[in-house]
């Protein structure tokens, strides 16, 4: 087996570039406090992410692109959490609105920026961010945020499938356009 993860991708045919859109927005998963607090059973500390994130964003504000916050909430009974309630106990935290609320190092702004509250791991699975971003007539989308493994693999991989064009940003550096399945499985 070769010990390159990036040459073994490229030679199975993996990491295609298929640049940015004329028309890109950054989503922002699931920087909510039940994943950004050790208060939260589900939290650590992001500092970093967050850091970078803010970057990213402020970069977004001045090039005046459309910036989409996620946060996960479920009601009471977790009805609405679906069969994941079973496989997933601990998503009752995520019923609190301590921890459903978006962390205030985030430079969130309630007045210009959507925020979509959302029920599965997916920003787009059973909620209206392919609506938003067809508002903006967004061609590329940008995603950074919290949980890569869970929820925001699942916003690239159906961005992919939406959307076409996608950007994933890492600690601020870019990983991948579209080839989604290939950093994951490798990782």
């Amino acid at each position: 087996m070769k010990e390159n993860t990036s040459q073994i991708l490229i030679d199975a045919g993996f990491g295609a570039r298929v640049g940015f859109g004329e028309a890109p927005a950054v989503v922002v998963v699931d920087f909510c406090k039940g994943f950004t607090s050790t208060e939260c059973p589900l939290g650590g500390e992001y500092g970093r992410e967050i850091s970078e994130t803010n970057r990213i964003l402020n970069i977004a504000r001045h090039k005046r692109m459309p910036v989409i916050f996620t946060t996960v909430e479920y009601g009471e009974s977790l009805e609405d959490c679906g069969i994941w309630r079973l496989k997933f106990p601990s998503c009752r935290y995520l019923r609190d609105p301590k921890f459903t609320a978006l962390d205030e190092r985030l430079n969130f702004n309630a007045e210009t920026e959507t925020l979509i509250v959302k029920k599965g791991a997916s920003a787009f699975f059973g909620a209206n961010l392919s609506s938003v971003l067809t508002l903006h007539r967004v061609d590329t989308v940008i995603i950074t945020g919290v949980t890569t493994s869970g929820c925001v693999r699942a916003s690239v991989v159906d961005s992919c499938h939406v959307r076409g064009k996608m950007n994933l940003q890492l600690h601020g550096k870019q990983f991948f356009h579209c080839t989604v399945s290939s950093f994951f499985t490798a990782q």
